[in-house]
């Protein structure tokens, strides 16, 4: 008996300095404590720590868990500090249902009229400018919406693109591009788009040169246009890069920025025109994600 009893003994008193050690490596691992401890940041992202401590943390230094209503209060107390315009910022939704938003399109019909596309829950439409949202159709075969456009000419067409193909360990797979010819109300898969290089689609474009012109980027695959709003498909540009960004001029002249490449220019959009834009960039190197405006 008296074995037993030691065993046992022992037993807890190994599982009390294990979760005690244990606490200790939480506590040590806290974002407050690597603030006041940088000579125990991470060597290549010390920054990133401050950033985030910078953004998370209360009144009294700490990053607050939970409870949220605790957090809420917080947010609520640092946004009475805040007198800046760049602060004068209200989260319109769809709140936390739908992810991260990868993609929003204000209606060329009524500016009050907007659509979103989140990473994993789906198309969003508001009509009154984010005030109330409604979620366009939980049974679609793919809710990973990242990219949206609407034809210039005839705005009753919408396109989607799915598949979140930015690198993320929790991006959601996509499988095409979607259409919609009833201004949004239903959305159908493009049969052209069914195949693996469209699984994970970086942007989708209309073009304000031609009605029923559609450009596709990829995340591995390369551009594709269309002239028949999505009908059939060629590919315009060969990579195995991300087509990460796609602006298009009034007159049909088409941008790329091509993922840790850079960025492209052609005048007409046609396969083997697309020229890579060197002035006053670098050369090479120092390009990775790339977005225009």
């Amino acid at each position: 008996m008296k074995k037993i009893f030691l065993s046992l003994t022992a037993l807890v008193a190994a599982n009390y300095f294990s979760v005690a050690q244990q606490n200790s490596f939480l506590q040590k691992e806290s974002w407050s404590y690597l603030w006041n401890h940088p000579e125990e940041q991470d060597g290549d992202n010390p920054e990133w720590y401050r950033q985030y401590y910078e953004m998370k943390h209360n009144a009294e230094g700490k990053i607050p868990r939970l409870p949220y209503a605790a957090i809420e209060k917080q947010k609520q107390i640092s946004a009475g500090l805040r007198t800046t315009p760049l602060f004068n910022i209200q989260e319109m939704g769809p709140k936390n249902y739908g992810g991260r938003t990868r993609a929003i399109l204000l209606d060329r019909d009524n500016p009050d009229e907007l659509f979103v596309g989140s990473v994993s829950g789906g198309l969003w439409h508001s009509t009154d400018s984010g005030a109330h949202w409604t979620v366009i159709n939980d049974q679609l075969s793919c809710l990973s919406t990242c990219a949206i456009t609407q034809d210039y000419y005839n705005h009753d067409v919408i396109y989607t693109g799915t598949g979140e193909g930015w690198g993320n360990g929790d991006g959601v797979i996509g499988n095409g591009v979607y259409r919609s010819t009833d201004h949004g109300v239903t959305f159908i898969q493009l049969p052209a788009t069914e195949g693996d290089e469209f699984n994970w689609i970086h942007r989708v474009e209309a073009s304000p040169d031609d009605t029923g012109m559609l450009y596709v980027g990829t995340a591995n695959a390369g551009l594709y246009r269309s002239f028949d709003f999505g009908d059939t498909l060629h590919k315009i540009y060969v990579t195995t890069s991300a087509i990460n960004d796609i602006e298009i001029t009034p007159s049909g002249g088409v941008w790329i920025a091509v993922h840790s490449q850079g960025i492209y220019f052609s005048a007409s959009g046609d396969s083997g025109t697309f020229v890579k834009v060197s002035q006053g960039l670098p050369v090479t190197g120092d390009f990775h994600r790339i977005e225009i405006a």
